[in-house]
């Protein structure tokens, strides 16, 4: 049991986890998935012996995190998350944590369990798609989609606020045969 249990976890991409209702959120257990997830071998962050997970979340995610994983909780329902954390080698990484409360046999919550992977590379293939959607790719300039975007969301709030906005046209003189001569 003990050896299945082992492959199973060595085969999960990501991080399994235990860790306590603490401020430091103590793990009480971290698989070896840790190491691609964090830089940090488990037992760094077994028992806080060398850094603790909260440490971890990057402090402008911390706050949100914890408020959000603390309101799934109290519902009695499982929570998922995607925010960012400091790994061991320095960089910043985006982490999707999917996990729930455990409680005793009382229904005192006693502890979370879960999962947490990192999405880093699919976020920057994320960014980079939004990017090539929205901005034209030689000046770097926003295209009309995003204006349009734009354009809406300032009509919506100056209607809101009753208020007026104010659009510029530009026009370049000739601007066809650039066009015509090098391409969109």
């Amino acid at each position: 049991n003990a050896r299945m249990l082992k492959t199973l976890l060595a085969n999960v991409d990501g991080m399994v986890y235990r860790r306590r209702l603490d401020d430091d959120w103590t793990m009480q257990f971290v698989s070896g998935g840790c190491v691609r997830v964090t830089g940090h071998h488990p037992g760094d962050l077994l028992f806080n012996n060398v850094v603790t997970y909260g440490e971890l979340v990057i402090p402008e995610d911390r706050l949100w995190v914890r408020e959000a994983i603390a309101c799934a909780v109290a519902e009695g329902r499982s929570f998922d998350l995607e925010y960012r954390i400091a790994h061991a080698d320095g960089g910043i990484r985006w982490v999707w944590e999917r996990g729930s409360g455990v409680t005793d046999d009382h229904g005192k919550l006693i502890a979370l369990e879960g999962l947490v992977q990192d999405i880093t590379e699919r976020r920057q293939y994320q960014v980079r798609i939004e990017n090539q959607a929205n901005y034209d790719s030689l000046t770097g300039l926003a295209n009309r989609s995003l204006l349009q975007d734009r354009l809406q969301q300032a009509l919506l709030t100056a209607a809101s606020s009753n208020r007026r906005i104010a659009v510029a046209f530009v026009d370049l003189d000739r601007f066809k045969f650039i066009n015509d001569s090098l391409g969109h």
